[in-house]
């Protein structure tokens, strides 16, 4: 731009005495030559490049010339700045969980963020292999629940484990369980081995509380009367 301004102005200057000398006994004549030049000439020191748009109207390009790619945008995990009272997540490039790679316009995220414009977490440990991962929205729905007014609900992600597993990132084996041989909490109040054991979640295996056996520990000993004591016989006799 330099360049082009100082050429510009020695084209002028040249112009200017070219018919200074051509007209010089006729003063008012050069002058109106030259006035003429100005008001035909583009010359704008303030103007600058306005880089194109992606399709969704967000900057393809950015820096001074143009030459720098953009990243995707997406609403910002954490910012500084405020939408607006209630919106405190404005759309940033790499959603402010990466880095943007100015050549070749692609997000670099940070650790547990994921996608195009770094707009997701990722799951644990990929699910372990024994589940999906799908977002809020998705597994609130699983429930029979709703779940999408919120700002994360298509950005945080978690886990739907395959039967038999569970945990956050669905690595734990659940053991097997059933109702309580007492008639109290069990497995469909939640409660492992039938609420009468500690379940192992690296085995899937019980280990049932005195008094209690059974895969499920859904099985009780009888107490048997013997010269005034008790003994214990495992058996459901």
């Amino acid at each position: 731009m330099h360049v082009q301004v100082m050429g510009l102005v020695e084209s002028m200057v040249s112009f200017f005495w070219f018919f200074h000398l051509r007209f010089v006994y006729s003063p008012p004549t050069s002058l109106l030559i030259v006035r003429l030049f100005f008001s035909t000439s583009s010359l704008n020191l303030s103007d600058k490049c306005t880089c194109y748009n992606r399709p969704n109207g967000d900057p393809a390009w950015t820096g001074h010339d143009c030459s720098l790619r953009t990243c995707p945008q997406g609403s910002a995990w954490a910012s500084e700045l405020a939408v607006s009272e209630n919106n405190v997540h404005p759309r940033m490039e790499c959603s402010n969980k990466g880095l943007c790679d100015r050549e070749s316009g692609e997000c670099s995220c940070f650790e547990n963020y994921d996608g195009k414009a770094c707009e997701r977490t990722m799951c644990p440990n990929d699910c372990s292999g024994r589940g999906i991962c799908l977002n809020q929205k998705a597994l609130a729905i699983l429930q029979g629940t709703v779940y999408d007014a919120p700002w994360d609900a298509d950005k945080a992600m978690g886990c739907k484990c395959d039967d038999g597993f569970r945990g956050a990132d669905c690595s734990q084996k659940e053991c097997p369980s059933g109702p309580d041989v007492l008639n109290g909490d069990g497995g469909s109040e939640g409660r492992d081995c039938s609420g009468r054991g500690i379940c192992s979640y690296e085995t899937g295996l019980c280990t049932c509380f005195k008094g209690y056996y059974g895969t499920r520990c859904e099985f009780q000993t009888i107490l048997e009367a013997s010269h005034g004591r008790s003994s214990q016989t495992s058996g459901p006799w």
